[in-house]
């Protein structure tokens, strides 16, 4: 895990420790998405062709990492 997405994500919490902890700014950083990516591919997720032509996962694998990370930190479902 990167660094820079771990000192986020406690800043986050440390900062959010009563409340719901905000994960967005850690979705955004490049090393979030290069993660999901390593670890989608390493358990058999598929490289796919995305309609702006790049080789990438399909957004949802994001979306659920994302949202499988929320709910685990902050004990409740994401509204979607």
């Amino acid at each position: 895990w990167c660094s820079t997405t771990d000192n986020l994500l406690m800043e986050n919490i440390r900062g959010n420790i009563m409340g719901k902890v905000d994960l967005t700014a850690v979705a955004q950083l490049p090393e979030f998405k290069e993660r999901v990516r390593e670890l989608a591919l390493q358990y058999g997720f598929k490289l796919k062709e995305q309609p702006d032509g790049a080789v990438d996962l399909n957004p949802y694998v994001y979306e659920f990492a994302y949202a499988l990370i929320y709910e685990t930190v902050n004990n409740e479902p994401l509204d979607t």
